[in-house]
């Protein structure tokens, strides 16, 4: 319940401005949808049983009655080349399904004065259409997409009867029941299309993950939609939260910054297409200063043996004095820093041929141990920091580039000499960059998940930095059996 009313507060925050996240998807996406998933939607509709047709010709000593029964369709394909999506605004799609085909065994009896028989029959159905509506919206923060209505028409029917005494009057037959069949299969095929097609509609949309928890830590992202989609021309735009929350204590507006206006989507880009505000990637980092995971601690392990500054008290003692004297010298050192205030992250979009700067800043406090040993002295940071974006299995990455100490002020010398703040700064620096591969991997390793399903793989995604956000799309490469 708790998790539930965070949802309803968090919501109420992001419709009452701009929203987190952006997703749009092309025509061409659906395109491609149709091609990958339709035709296991056709196959999957299996055997029509069409309900029995009764006639008679005639009367008296020449009246014909006929009952055809046993009648099943099976058997129906379509053209995928020839069927297509179609977007229809506001929040519309048009499935127009061509070239449809399919077969009806069945078996009748005729009798008239002079005799009667049984016998069995065929029918091939073909040029076929199938038209549905549908639409697109927000239903407790998911995606529904609703059919409104469908219709199909067939548009042949070649109806064959295996009895050579019927045979002669199979005109006749044909006339008794033609028009009443044709309109019995077109409402049973239509009723059984529809009924698969939103069988799978649903389990496609169930099947996208708008929620991912976090390894080992109490953090979620949202990405649940604010609104209905928005259906234009050309393509599909969707709103959604794009928050980080603590999943212990989910009912809170964070305090960022509000995200940019963004742009419309690109119809002829990639197929999906997302647009991730800095305000997504700054509620992440007020989520994980929230409860107290930005920490790292740097080892003299993490130094390279060729480095010419190490942390241990002999190099330490260059900005330290006095601690080869207290502590010995070459004693390995840790430094322990944890965050003291919000951090926050901004997207810088690309100036000439540059691929734009995702800049971030943190205040630390920084404490130096020698191992074994309390606390020598306390530092506090201000810390400026440079990251590249990259997309690899659908989860967006960061490599840390550089993280450097811009301000330093010493809280506390437990040795009460003269530290030169200029000279820690850059032996800081010097220690920071040396162990810049390992911070990278502990903070960064998992990556933040975008919103997927599990029938797509996105092998081609890209990001591109912005102005105040992550321009990132791919094609997705559809799996349906």
């Amino acid at each position: 319940m708790k998790l539930v009313l965070g949802y309803l507060g968090l919501l109420g925050v992001a419709m009452s401005s701009n929203v987190g996240m952006e997703l749009g998807f092309t025509e061409a996406m659906l395109e491609s949808l149709k091609t990958a998933a339709l035709p296991g939607v056709i196959k999957g509709i299996g055997n029509i049983q069409i309900p029995n047709q009764q006639g008679q010709i005639g009367k008296d000593w020449y009246e014909i009655k006929v009952e055809v029964y046993d009648i099943v369709l099976y058997g129906i394909n379509f053209s995928v080349s020839d069927s297509a999506f179609l977007f229809s605004t506001p929040n519309k799609y048009i499935l127009k399904i061509e070239g449809m085909y399919a077969k009806t065994d069945f078996k009748y009896h005729y009798s008239f004065p002079i005799g009667h028989g049984d016998g069995s029959g065929n029918i091939e159905i073909s040029q076929t259409n199938c038209e549905v509506q549908m639409t697109i919206s927000e239903r407790n923060g998911k995606p529904v997409v609703t059919i409104d209505n469908s219709s199909v028409y067939v548009g042949k029917l070649d109806i064959k009867f295996n009895h050579s005494l019927i045979g002669d009057i199979s005109n006749w037959i044909t006339s008794l029941f033609n028009k009443k069949l044709k309109g019995d299969i077109e409402n049973d095929m239509n009723k059984s299309i529809q009924g698969s097609l939103q069988k799978s509609i649903d389990e496609s949309l169930s099947s996208i993950s708008l929620y991912s928890k976090f390894d080992n830590y109490p953090i979620a992202i949202d990405y649940s939609l604010t609104s209905d989609p928005i259906v234009t021309d050309d393509y599909t735009e969707i709103q959604a939260l794009g928050i980080f929350i603590d999943t212990n204590d989910p009912d809170y507006n964070p305090p960022v910054k509000a995200p940019v206006n963004l742009p419309g989507f690109e119809s002829k880009g990639k197929q999906i297409q997302i647009m991730l505000t800095d305000y997504t990637l700054n509620t992440g980092l007020y989520a994980a200063y929230k409860i107290d995971i930005i920490t790292y601690n740097i080892t003299d392990q993490m130094i390279p043996s060729s480095s010419p500054v190490h942390l241990d008290t002999t190099s330490l003692d260059n900005v330290i004095p006095g601690m080869s004297a207290k502590y010995g010298k070459d004693k390995p050192c840790n430094l322990y820093c944890n965050a003291n205030a919000q951090p926050s992250i901004q997207c810088f979009g690309s100036v000439g041929q540059g691929k734009g700067l995702i800049q971030g800043t943190i205040d630390l406090n920084c404490a130096v141990q020698v191992e074994g040993v309390n606390t020598v002295a306390i530092f506090q940071n201000s810390i400026q920091f440079n990251t590249t974006a990259i997309v690899k299995d659908w989860v967006l990455n960061y490599d840390l580039d550089d993280l450097e100490v811009e301000s330093i002020k010493v809280v506390e010398n437990t040795l009460n000499t003269n530290i030169d703040v200029k000279d820690l700064k850059l032996t800081l620096n010097f220690i920071i960059e040396a162990a810049l591969p390992t911070i990278d991997k502990k903070l960064l390793k998992q990556g933040i998940p975008l919103p997927n399903s599990k029938h797509a793989t996105y092998n081609d995604g890209t990001v591109s930095v912005m102005d105040g956000y992550l321009f990132i799309e791919a094609d997705p490469e559809w799996h349906y059996n």
